[in-house]
């Protein structure tokens, strides 16, 4: 008998939980003992560089324009109607997670960040929303029809941290599966004779914990200049909507693929993190592939695998 499991995703955006989700699904679908469905938003403002097996059945949901909470409800309604309790439902996003109550099927939760705190550093901060948001999660934590794995033993620490007892019970012995890292950057051949430029290359994300406006900074005291840097690269996905930085001092790269990413990581001599709040960080894992030295900031998870002076610098 086959395994059925449906994977969800809130949105169809790049993102370290969708990412975990798309190659996930994918790599499944290749075993002939498993059933796999994909529900997603159909978002049109939204892209991402991953592509789905074509053995995985993807049913695309159409949002209206609603209040946030509607549309979310409305959503829920829509994956009700669309999952059977056979299928055991797969779930990143801390949102949807709450929600999972509402379902009798066997949920597998992947705890990709501090998903208690991830919007303490938002324009919600000094709302009751957020206060409603965490009292949510808290109960989320112990809903008995729910498996966690954690993306790193930093991220299953934050999270214990704010549970109770009952959560300690069911997780003595926490399942960790570190992110995938595309088989792209481990098998495309990397010429060690590559004329590297004198560029850096950025991932920067809106989120304040994301630091982007360190490297903003630096960049307008002239402190690139001095250091003989001539391209500064950032890599984002259209939605970040980071217009404030379309001029000459950088050179924006929106990627279709993971080979683009890859071809600006090859010429660049280091990669920037600014991020101070990670659940794993699965980018300064891509730049080492590509012998593109990291330059991190140390932002928890990241000390999975990053040690400075042997494969980083911190």
């Amino acid at each position: 008998m086959k395994k059925k499991i449906t994977f969800i995703v809130p949105t169809n955006k790049d993102g370290g939980g969708n990412r975990w989700s798309f190659m996930l699904a994918s790599n499944l679908a290749n075993k002939d003992n498993y059933d796999i469905d994909f529900i997603m938003p159909n978002y049109k403002n939204f892209t991402n560089i991953y592509s789905l097996n074509k053995k995985v059945k993807l049913i695309t949901y159409k949002p209206q324009n609603n209040l946030k909470i509607i549309s979310i409800f409305k959503f829920i309604i829509f994956l009700k109607k669309n999952i059977s309790e056979d299928r055991t439902i797969v779930v990143s996003d801390p949102i949807l997670s709450i929600f999972m109550f509402f379902f009798k099927n066997k949920v597998i939760r992947n705890v990709a960040s501090d998903d208690y705190n991830l919007f303490n550093f938002t324009k919600y901060k000094f709302t009751g929303i957020v206060r409603i948001y965490k009292i949510l999660t808290f109960f989320s934590f112990h809903y008995k029809n729910v498996k966690f794995v954690f993306n790193s033993v930093y991220t299953y620490k934050c999270i214990y941290s704010k549970m109770s007892i009952p959560f300690f019970f069911n997780n003595k012995n926490p399942i960790i599966i570190a992110p995938f890292i595309d088989n792209k950057y481990l098998t495309i051949p990397i010429n060690d004779k590559i004329n590297r430029e004198n560029s850096i290359v950025i991932f920067p994300r809106k989120h304040n914990s994301k630091g982007f406006k360190m490297i903003s900074d630096l960049n307008n005291s002239g402190a690139f200049t001095k250091l003989g840097i001539k391209k500064i690269y950032l890599v984002f996905n259209k939605s970040e909507h980071l217009n404030a930085f379309e001029n000459d001092s950088f050179t924006l790269v929106n990627p279709k693929n993971d080979e683009e990413i890859i071809n600006i990581l090859d010429k660049s001599i280091c990669f920037i993190s600014t991020s101070s709040s990670e659940g794993f960080g699965l980018p300064p894992i891509e730049a080492m592939s590509r012998k593109c030295i990291p330059i991190i900031v140390d932002a928890g998870g990241t000390s999975s695998f990053c040690h400075n002076l042997y494969n980083c610098l911190i």
